[in-house]
């Protein structure tokens, strides 16, 4: 049984992407510190308007002309050993599995359109994503930058917040020719953490499902509670307190950190990226 430690990363700075490979990580098995090596980097944003997202137990609203869905259509591993097909579901254990009456008490607040959103409020059961389509992966337009302005979200069955579709700033990016020195300034995922704003995002993860066909292949895994699947940046002077029951932040390519109070706390790796 994992102990739930702390991983604190005290941050001013942390500049330059991670090592591309497999599972680059900063360990959970014991505490970390990064030290502050200089102040943060400024980030000036994209966009000329914003739209402000209103987090509530009770509804949610949103001041701005972006389309805002929500719906309780969440990504999870559900509780069965296999498809009707008979083919194996996927290789979660029995403590990862959720009830689809449990999945469908979230509310899935989904981003649809490219430009700046301010999240603010509570949301005590529930998830952000930010999903552009499938053509925003080489689309240099399809860029999100979700701010948090003392928001809290938690989620027990799934990442509190997914950038599931946005641009690829590594479009390039093959197992070959993997980098560490891609310019992630235009990735299309950017999470602000804003000035003066404590935030505190708890979330869950979802095991490797297969897909419904022979030979295993991977449908969804998402390791963190915080969990992108292109290229992301993290800025911003704020704090982000994030509770993880597997990995902290998790990024299936590159991910650059030019500011914030980070801490940590997970049961598995605090930092994970490719």
């Amino acid at each position: 049984m994992k102990r739930l430690l702390p991983l604190i990363l005290s941050l001013s700075l942390l500049c330059g992407c991670a090592q591309s490979g497999t599972g680059n990580t900063l360990p959970a098995d014991q505490s970390s510190i990064i030290t502050p090596q200089t102040s943060s980097i400024p980030y000036t944003s994209r966009f000329d308007s914003e739209t402000v997202i209103h987090l509530s137990n009770d509804s949610i609203t949103w001041e701005g002309d972006s389309t805002i869905l929500l719906s309780h259509d969440i990504i999870y591993y559900e509780d069965r050993d296999t498809y009707e097909s008979g083919l194996p579901y996927g290789a979660g254990s029995t403590n990862e599995r959720h009830s689809a009456e449990e999945a469908a008490a979230h509310t899935v607040v989904t981003i649809t359109e490219p430009g700046a959103y301010r999240i603010t409020g509570t949301l005590s059961t529930g998830q952000i994503l930010v999903d552009l389509g499938e053509d925003a992966y080489s689309d240099p337009n399809a860029v999100v930058e979700l701010i948090l302005d003392n928001a809290d979200i938690t989620c027990t069955v799934a990442p509190a917040i997914v950038f599931l579709n946005v641009y690829e700033c590594d479009g390039a990016w093959s197992v070959d020719t993997a980098s560490p020195t891609v310019d992630t300034t235009a990735a299309g995922a950017i999470l602000i953490l804003a000035d003066g704003s404590q935030n505190r995002v708890t979330g869950s993860h979802v095991a490797k499902i297969y897909k419904d066909k022979e030979g295993e292949k991977k449908l969804w895994k998402q390791d963190g509670a915080l969990y992108s699947y292109m290229s992301m940046n993290i800025c911003g002077s704020g704090t982000l307190d994030l509770t993880a029951d597997n990995e902290g932040i998790g990024s299936e390519l590159h991910l650059t950190i030019n500011g914030g109070n980070i801490n940590i706390r997970s049961q598995d790796d605090g930092v994970n990226t490719n």
